[in-house]
């Protein structure tokens, strides 16, 4: 009996072992474990073939059993992906491997990284490192912001200035900053084989030669990772202007209010010279796309040109971003005749509707669009309506500069899945971006990009039944010792707690639950505000239950010690908790609906950002009247508002609240006045608080906006 019991153990052992997850990312669409393995050497054969009658594009099919190990492919990219999968379990089975099949491709065809070499320029080996890094992830583009207001980093031949003097820049303020925290933090140390002394100055920058730029491109081929040139225009060419002030409408270079003065639309040459530099660079980057930028364009020197109003008045143009567009349709045409698809950020769209019957000027339908302004409502939504391809970067979360990123935010993005259905297959993909305004050296781009393009990488490939956020946090544990043996400088993991709030009415209660980059954190917690130490309460997955009013501090312990951040959050099941909201004049932004009818009053409070799904916007005025369900005593009216004013986000002029038993006839009006200047920078959030006094069924509530995007997250009645 007791053999019988103890083969029982070992059997219900075994199979759970077996139902672990093997350990790859990102992981396949399809594994099929056979619950045995089977002794095969690092030199074993692998039988591998081409067939391109396999349903997917880049799918490949392993197979590991005792005949060997075989592979079938639909492509040499497919080829390769199924031999970096075999690597990946060799890393973690070594010569005792499972038995098992997989059938594998990617979800989307666009799976990036963006590196922005303008600002602080990269060695050439590092590029072809990232290259390396990019396929052992399964990802295939390599986009390189080339030039920029800060330096010109592709040698062309015909203009060879661009490269002597547009190179080259004295320290700017971004390169200070750098040298300033460098006195604290070492890693932002500029790197001084990119630093040179000439007739008696300083100079910073550097360039790739052309040969430098064929090699790159040949080493990504062998590795199925496409280059994607980026030269930026008609703004941001400062690095132009400089040497060629006459291509600017007013003749000057100079920088504007924001950005730099572009490049005029209404002279000839400047198309002459943009197409001779595209030339050359069409004939060292074989890529299907060349990105012309076309973002953040200062119009003010348009305006002031009689040459732009009187092209503007020839062609029927209303407004300046339809010369923008006449500009980039200008580049499009020509990079068509050269067999080439071309790609812009998406402030291009903004031209106008190419399918309207006023439509000049519009972007044409078959540019592909970046899209980055995660601040400006509906953008997916209305360059996949207009008929444009779309690749996604936003700004939140996809660009990485700040280590401090959740992780979670970029697993989890929903912004790909939220194109409908029937415009899905406009949406190219997605890739992070490293921006380079802090990247002084390759240490602190790693820092940044890593282990963020790793979880980009799953949340491209890996359907979403297939993905599992814990399992992807335990395989990241193990992959870090393969990024530290591959020297990649990867961020310490995030102790950020994310938190998930909701109101059980059944209850009358708030349930909290967190989440984090850990993948088995200790967290502790407090419900008095007090820091949390080890022999605080321990957070053990079940949801924590709040009624009354209480300050939650959570945080990771580490050492015997709390992690930064602290989560501090006050939670209360108040009177508003599950109210009728009814919203009598402006509704909501489409956009940022947040939960709809019931975002004011489930209770939840929304993050740092808007764009976490929990704050509702408004571009206008708006009036909602809370329904309590019945008449109860009412003593204090709250309600959170954020401001950013960079993306146009502002508090209201004013909140007026008013109370009534019948729905029909209401008592005084409280007014709050807003105190914040509309000129304070950063994100602030804050609620607008009044007293109410005596009984109440329904409460008025009229918000005055008076510029910008309101935010509010949750309307509190106590």
């Amino acid at each position: 009996m007791k053999n019988t019991i103890f083969l029982l153990i070992l059997s219900i052992f075994s199979l759970s072992s077996w139902a672990e997850r093997i350990h790859v990312i990102p992981y396949p669409v399809k594994v099929e474990l056979k619950n045995s393995r089977v002794s095969l050497p690092q030199s074993a054969p692998v039988s591998s073939k081409i067939d391109a009658s396999l349903g997917h594009a880049d799918e490949y099919r392993l197979n590991i059993s005792r005949k060997g190990i075989d592979i079938v492919a639909q492509s040499k990219a497919g080829l390769q992906y199924a031999y970096e999968t075999l690597a990946q379990l060799r890393a973690q089975y070594d010569e005792n491997l499972p038995v098992l099949s997989i059938t594998d491709y990617p979800r989307y065809e666009w799976r990036g990284l963006m590196l922005d070499c303008s600002r602080h320029f990269y060695t050439l080996e590092y590029l072809k490192k990232q290259v390396d890094m990019l396929a052992h992830y399964k990802m295939n583009r390599l986009h390189l912001h080339l030039t920029d207001d800060q330096g010109w980093r592709m040698e062309i031949k015909r203009y060879p200035e661009l490269t002597q003097q547009g190179a080259w820049r004295t320290f700017n303020q971004q390169d200070s900053i750098c040298i300033d925290t460098y006195k604290d933090q070492p890693e932002f140390a500029l790197d001084p084989r990119f630093i040179i002394h000439n007739g008696g100055r300083t100079l910073y920058g550097g360039y790739y030669t052309q040969e430098e730029l064929r090699s790159l491109v040949a080493y990504a081929q062998e590795r199925h990772v496409e280059i994607i040139p980026e030269i930026d225009m008609p703004g941001h060419t400062q690095a132009i202007s400089s040497i060629y002030p006459q291509f600017t409408a007013t003749g000057e270079a100079s920088w504007g209010t924001i950005f730099s003065v572009p490049l005029s639309p209404a002279k000839e040459e400047v198309y002459t010279f943009l197409q001779h530099v595209l030339d050359e660079v069409i004939d060292i980057f074989p890529s299907r796309y060349i990105h012309i930028g076309a973002d953040e364009v200062e119009k003010n020197t348009w305006r002031e040109s009689r040459e732009c109003r009187e092209m503007m008045e020839r062609l029927g143009f209303k407004t300046y971003e339809a010369l923008q567009s006449y500009f980039v349709n200008r580049i499009h045409d020509y990079l068509k005749q050269k067999g080439r698809e071309m790609i812009c950020w998406d402030d291009a769209i903004e031209g106008g509707d190419y399918h309207a019957p006023d439509a000049a000027g519009a972007l044409s339908t078959d540019a592909n669009v970046m899209y980055w302004r995660y601040w400006v409502g509906g953008v997916p939504q209305r360059v996949t309506e207009l008929g444009h391809h779309i690749i996604f970067t936003p700004g939140d979360p996809m660009y990485v500069a700040n280590p401090d990123g959740p992780l979670y935010n970029i697993y989890h993005y929903p912004g790909l899945d939220l194109v409908p259905d029937s415009l899905q297959h406009l949406v190219r993909g997605g890739q992070v971006s490293l921006w380079g305004e802090s990247m002084s050296n390759f240490r602190r781009a790693d820092y940044c990009i890593y282990p963020r393009l790793v979880a980009l990488a799953e949340r491209l490939w890996t359907p979403s039944e297939g993905r599992d956020w814990q399992d992807f946090k335990e395989r990241l544990d193990v992959e870090k010792a393969w990024l530290t043996a591959h020297d990649v400088h990867y961020a310490r993991t995030n102790a950020l707690l994310t938190a998930m709030q909701t109101a059980d009415k059944d209850r009358k209660c708030m349930l909290l639950s967190f989440d984090s980059e850990y993948a088995n954190p200790d967290i502790r917690y407090t419900l008095d505000g007090t820091v949390p130490t080890v022999s605080s309460l321990r957070y053990d997955g079940e949801p924590i239950s709040i009624t009354d009013p209480q300050t939650v501090t959570a945080a990771i312990m580490e050492n015997g010690t709390p992690r930064e951040p602290l989560f501090v959050r006050e939670l209360e099941y108040h009177k508003a908790v599950g109210a009728t909201v009814s919203y009598t004049t402006a509704r909501w932004h489409e956009s940022y609906k947040a939960a709809e009818v019931a975002t004011f009053t489930d209770g939840r409070r929304g993050g740092n950002g808007y764009g976490d799904g929990l704050w509702q916007g408004f571009t206008r005025s708006f009036d909602v009247v809370l329904d309590l369900g019945s008449v109860m005593p009412v003593k204090e009216f709250s309600m959170r508002f954020m401001q950013n004013i960079d993306p146009g986000v502002f508090m209201p002029g004013k909140v007026e609240v008013a109370c009534s038993e019948d729905g029909t006839n209401y008592g005084a009006v409280k007014t709050i006045i807003n105190d914040t200047p509309d000129t304070q920078k950063g994100t602030i959030i804050k609620p607008f608080a009044t007293s109410l006094e005596g009984n109440a069924r329904f409460v008025k509530v009229h918000v005055e906006n008076q510029k910008g995007f309101v935010f509010s997250d949750e309307i509190v009645i106590r």
